[in-house]
């Protein structure tokens, strides 16, 4: 099938596809940037579909003839290769997807740079110079700048570069010298050539992609055949060497990209992307039958979610936008993205998630009192509102189980929560675990209130500032450890409706000499001070006892020093 009846072959299901406005505001599964040879950098996001629409602005200056572009594996950093100024332009990503050029905006590069690769820790990036045959090596700094640190030969006609999975080794196809330049990556990223220094590569190897596990290396062999050599990884060494038959392409292959289990590699001169399954060796086998591609396919990226593959149009100026299915087969999304001239390479990069999750410790609220063996139940959640969503919410206990409420004393509770980006929060709340109070005594049958049997009695008038004897009977000698903390006390009151009142002052006794107890008569006697200032009121005598019993005497003051009964 022509691209052209493939377009055709999908134009209903274009009729529903989002308008760009739409797009962009649909959670983004990628950012997508494209090099051209106009002097920008083609900017867009992926929805959650992986349809493409441009970011705002569009595209972004860059270098002269862009040639082939990386991003950091922390995808702040993006780095154009410029072809036709031998520079590298520099560009902080935003959480938007949006480039920024740094300050500087471009670094130097060595003659006819054309390819670039980052390290996996981001330390270091590496930059392909066609024209001197050397490969550069650039220190990365903590805002991402590039340094020029070393640089390494390579064959003649190097075209791209490909690292191992874990940065200790570098692979440069060199066309002209139908090779492969093979290096060890020492530590601070210096590049050293492996014994031997290349491998046999077919005729005209351009692009290389090494497996995500490590074990296997494709390199499309663009002139005359149209094929694809594989090569093994050695697990200790990581030296290339043959292992099993080319298998066939498209005409004239130029780029290549590995995933588990599959690889996809574009044609330029059969506008073609072929498609391939790789087995447990490694070893490749059609996949699916080629699908048509923009005019003149040169590079291709697989989006991060492994959903959607684009390929770079540099006959058309498009980007190919592609469906991938569970088993890595190719469907075509829709139409080819617009690019700028000649794009030669596209990168898809995973938008950052740098809002971290939300934790609500509802129970143990911080601060929080508890009595001991109290049944108290954990409650707390967690929520993410970041592209990663939530991962996991882990607490000391589960949410629900029973709070320890076990042991005396000073006690933290702490949640957890981390996103899919690797964000994390951490809330603590701390709580007391206390002693329950004593249950009030039981009464005491010993000390039974038998009533007020002295001569006041209730409803006395009684002269102020008097020492008046309150006599009582608990029917025998209780001891004098009967009377209630506080007790006894006085409160005024409403004279003729007296209530039954509590507390008030605490009574003061003639010498301070306290509760008494006559053992000739059984009764006790409290010689109750009360003052001259309470004339003309009335107070209640409270009489409290240990054992819970409380009795009340009001009695009425005046000046006098006569009683009346």
């Amino acid at each position: 099938m022509t691209f052209r009846l493939a377009r055709m072959a999908v134009a209903a299901v274009l009729a529903s596809v989002l308008t760009a406005a739409s797009a962009n505001a649909a959670a983004p599964s990628a950012f997508v940037y494209a090099t051209s040879w106009a002097q920008t950098a083609r900017q867009y996001v992926a929805d959650d579909a992986g349809l493409l629409s441009p970011l705002t602005p569009p595209e972004v200056g860059t270098g002269l003839t862009s040639t082939a572009a990386a991003a950091t594996p922390d995808r702040r950093r993006l780095y154009v290769v410029n072809q036709g100024s031998s520079s590298i332009s520099q560009f902080d990503i935003g959480l938007d997807g949006t480039l920024t050029p740094k300050a500087p905006d471009s670094v130097a590069a060595g003659a006819t740079p054309v390819a670039i690769a980052v390290a996996p820790d981001g330390r270091h990036a590496y930059v392909v110079n066609q024209g001197d045959r050397t490969v550069g090596t650039y220190d990365v700094d903590g805002a991402g700048a590039l340094t020029l640190a070393s640089s390494a030969a390579t064959g003649a006609g190097a075209v791209q570069i490909a690292l191992s999975p874990d940065g200790s080794s570098a692979y440069v196809t060199n066309f002209d010298d139908a090779t492969v330049s093979q290096y060890d990556v020492s530590a601070g990223g210096v590049l050293t050539p492996k014994q031997p220094a290349t491998v046999a590569a077919g005729s005209r190897p351009a692009g290389i992609a090494v497996s995500p596990d490590g074990a296997s290396a494709y390199v499309a062999n663009q002139l005359p055949s149209g094929i694809i050599t594989q090569f093994s990884v050695d697990a200790s060494s990581g030296d290339l060497a043959p292992k099993a038959q080319p298998v066939a392409t498209g005409s004239q292959p130029r780029g290549i990209v590995a995933a588990a289990g599959r690889v996809y590699a574009t044609n330029i001169s059969s506008n073609t992307v072929t498609q391939y399954a790789a087995d447990g060796s490694g070893a490749l086998s059609e996949l699916a039958p080629a699908v048509a591609a923009p005019r003149s396919p040169f590079g291709l990226a697989l989006a991060p979610d492994g959903k959607s593959l684009y390929v770079a149009g540099f006959g058309d100026a498009t980007i190919g936008q592609y469906d991938v299915a569970a088993d890595g087969s190719l469907a075509l999304k829709a139409d080819p993205a617009p690019a700028n001239f000649r794009p030669q390479a596209v990168v898809a990069v995973k938008p950052r998630d740098e809002t971290a999750p939300t934790i609500d410790l509802v129970t143990p609220a911080d601060g929080a009192e508890y009595e001991k063996d109290a049944a108290v139940a954990v409650d707390y959640t967690c929520a993410d509102e970041g592209p990663s969503g939530l991962r996991s919410c882990t607490g000391d206990l589960p949410d629900g189980d029973p709070l320890d409420t076990s042991t005396l004393g000073s006690h933290d509770f702490t949640v957890v929560a981390r996103d899919g980006e690797g964000n994390e929060t951490t809330v603590t709340h701390s709580y007391t675990v206390t002693e329950p109070p004593p249950p009030p005594p039981a009464p005491d049958p010993d000390l039974s209130f038998q009533g007020f049997v002295g001569p006041i009695h209730q409803g006395s008038v009684v002269s102020a500032g008097d020492a008046i004897p309150i006599v009582f009977s608990l029917g025998g000698d209780r001891g004098l450890d009967v009377l209630a903390a506080g007790s006894p006390s006085s409160v005024q009151t409403d004279c003729d409706h007296p209530g039954a009142p509590t507390g008030g002052d605490p009574a003061a006794s003639k010498y301070d000499r306290g509760l008494i107890f006559h053992s000739w008569t059984g009764h006790y006697v409290f010689m109750w001070q009360t003052r001259k200032s309470w004339a003309g009121t009335c107070r209640t005598f409270v009489l409290g006892l240990r054992g819970g019993d409380v009795a009340r005497l009001t009695v009425s003051f005046r000046s006098s020093w006569r009683w009346h009964h």
